[in-house]
């Protein structure tokens, strides 16, 4: 049997091709630079929302010192602005990637979900918590309390604040705003530049 091979050209076809990419290219530049910057913003709301949790958390554990803590997550209001990072990438040819994530997986579901109560933590950190973030150094009260926060999580586990999904909602507005900036640029420089089949 012989086999039948045919090869066709079709004017033109090469220079669409050309346009589509670089369509392609300056579209993902532009939502590469929306998708930046909300990810800068999203961030800094993340951080900021943790850190405020943390500091009402902290207060509530500190005025529990004494009879019926409760151990709560996060409580180092310091701690958030140092964990929360932000990357943007492009993966493939034109997938523009944004995440906010944590530097420590387990700072961030401690964060979210807490943890079941059952064992009790080391002493030695439980007494470095309490000098760091309470403040308490006088070696009688720090004994105390991190005698008692340890049994308060090996009672009660930690509630963690589930807030991360209504951090990034909030800003939902905003996210729309710069993307709608961003594709009018797209859309624009695509009219000046000419679609497939312009100039």
């Amino acid at each position: 049997m012989t086999a039948l091979r045919m090869s066709m050209e079709i004017t033109g076809i090469t220079e669409q091709i050309k346009k589509l990419e670089a369509m392609d290219h300056t579209a993902t530049e532009h939502l590469y630079a929306g998708m930046k910057q909300i990810v800068a913003i999203a961030d800094k709301k993340v951080a900021a929302d943790l850190s405020a949790i943390a500091q009402v958390n902290l207060s509530s554990m500190m005025a529990g010192i004494g009879g019926g803590m409760i151990a709560l997550a996060p409580a180092n209001p310091a701690l958030p602005g140092k964990m929360i990072q932000h990357d943007t990438y492009v993966r493939g040819s034109y997938d523009v990637v944004g995440v906010v994530k944590s530097k420590s997986r387990r700072y961030m579901k401690m964060a979210q979900e807490g943890r079941t109560g059952g064992k009790f933590p080391p002493q030695s950190r439980m007494r470095k918590w309490v000098t760091t973030v309470m403040g308490i150094t006088a070696k009688r009260d720090l004994q105390a309390v991190a005698g008692e926060l340890g049994h308060a999580i090996a009672r009660g586990g930690v509630r963690g604040a589930p807030t991360l999904e209504k951090s990034l909602e909030a800003l939902r507005a905003t996210i729309a705003s710069i993307m709608k900036v961003h594709t009018d640029k797209l859309a624009e420089e695509m009219a000046v530049k000419g679609g497939p089949n312009g100039s």
